[in-house]
């Protein structure tokens, strides 16, 4: 032990680096968890910045009746066309609950809006809910605007609406 203790600093230091080294390289691999479950979310985050902007814009105008936001990942929706798209549903707001479903793009839009809407007949007079908050969101003037208000099963004053890329679904 003595003759590591005397062992000149110009040794002893590079030994030092290469054990640094050596333990660096043999360890990098290795991961720890603490906790093996995820902890559950009331409401899933969905990247989508057009969605968010929409849903900002709404709460905004509606502040006063404090809405619930819950946003469904593609896949985990609430039915109809938002089975393989984003979507977001605001609650507790004075017409009800919203559902908005960024299409991607006014084809994707205009094909589930026209299936959607086959078959129904309108029962009042459309109301155009959040033109003017998706409108704000895209930044530019509308291309499409289609609006149906027709009863779905649970839901006598439903209402299906197209802005250009966005479907609405307005539940009374």
């Amino acid at each position: 032990m003595k003759r590591y203790i005397k062992t000149p600093l110009k040794y002893a230091l590079p030994l030092l680096c290469i054990g640094a080294l050596v333990l660096t390289v043999s360890i990098s691999g290795c991961t720890s968890t603490t906790n093996s479950t995820a902890s559950p979310t009331a409401t899933p985050s969905v990247n989508d910045p057009l969605l968010s902007a929409i849903v900002a814009n709404v709460v905004k105008n509606n502040s006063n009746s404090h809405p619930t936001i819950t946003w469904y990942p593609a896949g985990q929706t609430q039915g109809g066309s938002e089975s393989n798209r984003n979507s977001v549903l605001v609650s507790g707001l004075p017409i009800g609950n919203v559902s908005f479903v960024n299409e991607g793009s006014i084809a994707n839009a205009t094909s589930d809006f026209k299936n959607i809407t086959a078959g129904g007949g309108l029962t009042a007079a459309p109301t155009h809910y959040a033109q003017a908050e998706v409108t704000a969101a895209l930044g530019h003037p509308l291309t499409v605007v289609k609006d149906e208000a027709m009863p779905i099963s649970g839901a006598p004053n439903a209402e299906w609406i197209q802005y250009d890329s966005i479907i609405v679904y307005v539940n009374a």
